[in-house]
């Protein structure tokens, strides 16, 4: 059995200002010639196909006309879920209808999980999507209060799973959730306030293969067969480390599982570079998006536009943070500190140096002509 797993596309996606539609197309066409080329049994999407509930009409086309490859083009079965990210209502309209074609979306959830069977030379493989939900949905479906968070429902779906399941065949899961152990990005939406939605992986461990969805990253977590495919291309600075790519699976007869991660190229990587401006002007221009860090002390005026010129696609500028513990090492009573000692103090702070006697000498002329200023009126 192969399987391509991936997930966390974000269409629609806004980074810095930029519509990322084309970006996603490209990745998304690099998807269909991976899946001529692997030719997989099952195109599993793990939530998060949309980046929010209500898309713009270009990612809704977008995700039509790739389907349209996999599905119609390719006959290759395709299983989405929903992740926190869609609305669940409207990614699964036409569930119904789609099943019938090899297109099968789950949005909404219920006590049994109906599995997708798909079946290969040594037997069936059930596949069991159960989309993103809250931990009230899950005490609604169930009817029980005593569900305090999103793993007491993950675990109750399980076991319902586990009942149905024809025994000794294969299973695979697909999920949206955020295990313990797994490495976030700050691209990602918290699941609930303060964390507490946070799955024990070790509930997983039953499935041959688990499919997940959300975090950013690709990795597995305690697991090899329990992975995160990761987001389709960089949707924040924090990412700007990873590899993007997507998981190929190959199933043996007993359920074992090797597993490739594919990389994807993207048209504009996501790159970070510092320096001195003047520095910066003088390097070949690079149409990746960019974030620079500029380590220039004084002031530099309109440096977003004019080092447009060297990096056309730059989203955004900051400087460095260099920090003294000047003040830290001691407790220090502004009250009793004259404006000098201040000025110094805050010189000290902000460049990480101590102010020079010219430096200092300015402050104390522009205080005097200050003072002389007032005293006029």
């Amino acid at each position: 059995m192969k399987i391509l797993h991936t997930g966390d596309w974000h269409l629609g996606r806004i980074f810095h200002g930029v519509h990322l539609t084309e970006d996603q197309a490209i990745l998304l066409s690099q998807l269909e010639e991976l899946a001529k080329s692997f030719k997989p049994d099952v195109y599993i999407i793990a939530g998060d196909v949309y980046d929010r509930a209500i898309p713009p009409v270009e990612a809704v086309e977008l995700l039509n006309d790739h389907l349209s490859v996999i599905r119609n083009e390719l006959k290759i079965p395709v299983i989405i879920v929903s992740g926190n990210h869609d609305n669940p209502v409207r990614l699964e309209f036409g569930k119904k209808m789609f099943a019938q074609q090899g297109l099968h979306i789950r949005g909404s959830i219920s006590c049994n999980i109906e599995p997708v069977t798909i079946s290969d030379d040594w037997g069936d493989v059930y596949f069991y999507p159960v989309p993103y939900v809250d931990k009230d949905t899950f005490r609604n479906i169930f009817n029980d209060k005593d569900i305090k968070n999103q793993q007491d429902g993950l675990c109750r779906i399980i076991e319902n799973i586990n009942k149905s399941h024809p025994e000794s065949s294969r299973k695979v899961m697909i999920g949206h959730v955020f295990t313990q152990g797994g490495v976030g990005s700050d691209s990602e939406r918290p699941l609930s306030v303060g964390g507490a939605d946070v799955i024990d992986p070790a509930i997983l461990k039953g499935f041959n293969y688990t499919a997940l969805g959300h975090l950013h990253r690709p990795q597995k977590v305690q697991d090899q067969s329990i992975r995160y495919a990761g987001s389709l291309m960089k949707y924040s600075i924090s990412e700007i480390e990873h590899r993007k790519s997507i998981c190929c699976i190959e199933m043996d007869e007993n359920g074992a599982c090797s597993i490739e991660e594919v990389s994807l190229n993207p048209r504009r990587d996501l790159k970070r570079i510092e320096g001195l401006f003047s520095d910066l002007l003088e390097q070949s221009e690079c149409e990746d998006y960019m974030t620079v860090c500029l380590l220039d002390r004084g002031p530099v005026y309109n440096s977003m536009n004019r080092l447009r010129k060297v990096f056309p696609n730059i989203i955004h500028i900051e400087r460095k943070e260099l920090i003294s513990d000047s003040i830290t090492k001691k407790s220090i009573d502004h009250r009793k500190v004259g404006d000098l000692e201040l000025f110094k103090i805050f010189y000290q702070d902000i460049t990480g140096e101590a102010a020079t006697e010219d430096e200092q000498q300015v402050f104390i002329d522009a205080v005097e002509l200050m003072t002389c200023e007032e005293s006029k009126q």
